[in-house]
């Protein structure tokens, strides 16, 4: 809401509102005509100080997918796009278990909703992990890529590096020097 009325994130509200990238992308979602909903964890939700880092975790991965849930009920009809970083949006859960890890398992648990997930940080130029660099440098040698892109599987299917936790990779182009 405050973003809203700001035309941009305050700096305050969130730790991704001091990126650039973050900041541009957030104006343009407003001037699109775009809502925001706030999925963070608050602090009346948070077990800190009293739980370790892991139930901390735990618990902050639970409070976004149950915040997200709720917006995706008071507004059934809506389409929602969830910018997130760093894996929090993968669906995949504990070995043995099943039990969910990140904000994306959760979400598929109390919604039912198996929502599209997108892994851009793995063909991301300099970002990914050094074997997925070199996945993607194969890729970028044999394929003349100058915008995103996805590739197909042999099958059709979509080619993600990480099948259970992402349903599909987006590699980018280089950026120029």
């Amino acid at each position: 809401e405050r973003a809203a009325e700001l035309g941009h994130p305050s700096r305050r509200a969130t730790w991704y509102g001091h990126d650039p990238f973050f900041d541009s992308m957030t104006r343009s979602a407003i001037e699109n005509g775009l809502t925001l909903v706030h999925y963070e964890e608050t602090s009346d939700q948070s077990c800190r100080p009293q739980c370790d880092w892991r139930e901390n975790a735990r618990r902050r991965e639970g409070n976004q997918a149950a915040n997200l849930a709720a917006a995706l009920i008071a507004a059934p009809e809506g389409r929602f796009i969830v910018h997130v970083g760093m894996g929090h949006h993968s669906e995949w859960g504990i070995p043995d278990t099943g039990e969910p890890r990140f904000m994306g398992g959760y979400l598929v648990r109390m919604t039912g909703i198996d929502p599209l997930t997108i892994d851009q940080l793995s063909g991301t130029p300099g970002l990914s992990a050094p074997n997925w660099q070199a996945r993607r440098e194969y890729l970028a040698a044999r394929h003349a890529f100058d915008a995103p892109t996805v590739f197909r599987t042999a099958n059709g299917g979509l080619f993600t590096h990480a099948p259970g936790h992402y349903d599909l990779t987006l590699f980018h182009p280089d950026s120029p020097e």
